[in-house]
């Protein structure tokens, strides 16, 4: 059951459900909020709504910190996935909020990755940390509503692997 309301100078709609946490979200004006409230009301009806209440205010910061603490170290990944961690928690894209992060964020991260010199595996590398960091997310901790922006980016390729075989000279037979 949905409820409209005057909430300061904004709208404000609230829509309850048996089984379901409340969801509430301002508007600026009625016909939005009205609209917000048929649509949730529609999706909780069908069950593709989700809580998304375990995300807002979460920065990526704070979801590669548990990634750290939780797996990357404890479960010892290695040092290089720990430092992997720890750069990308330096880089400003740390500091955005979960929930305004797109497909085209990373995108664009991947691009600037690319220009800065490192290889098409190190990029695809970084990619594939983020998509593992946002599938735990979803899966383990919690955070059933946050959708993975990296479902849709195109990864680099994974490059070529060596090809090289010894010389004559190079191998010892050992007596």
């Amino acid at each position: 059951m949905a409820t409209i309301r005057r909430h300061g100078a904004n709208w404000q709609a609230r829509v309850r459900k048996t089984g379901y946490k409340q969801q509430t979200k301002t508007f600026r004006t009625k016909r939005d909020a009205e609209a917000w409230a048929r649509e949730m009301e529609a999706g909780l009806d069908k069950g593709i709504v989700r809580d998304r209440g375990a995300i807002i205010g979460k920065t990526l910061r704070d979801l590669l910190q548990r990634y750290h603490d939780d797996h990357a170290v404890p479960k010892r990944k290695g040092k290089q996935q720990a430092y992997l961690v720890r750069m990308w928690m330096r880089h400003p894209i740390a500091d955005r909020l979960l929930e305004s992060l797109t497909t085209a964020d990373f995108c664009q991260l991947r691009d600037e990755r690319l220009r800065s010199g490192v290889s098409s595996k190190t990029a695809r590398e970084d990619l594939l940390m983020f998509k593992t960091v946002y599938k735990l997310a979803a899966a383990e901790y919690g955070f059933s509503g946050l959708q993975n922006p990296l479902n849709d980016v195109e990864l680099p390729k994974a490059g070529k692997g060596r090809d090289r075989r010894l010389s004559v000279d190079e191998v010892r037979i050992p007596t």
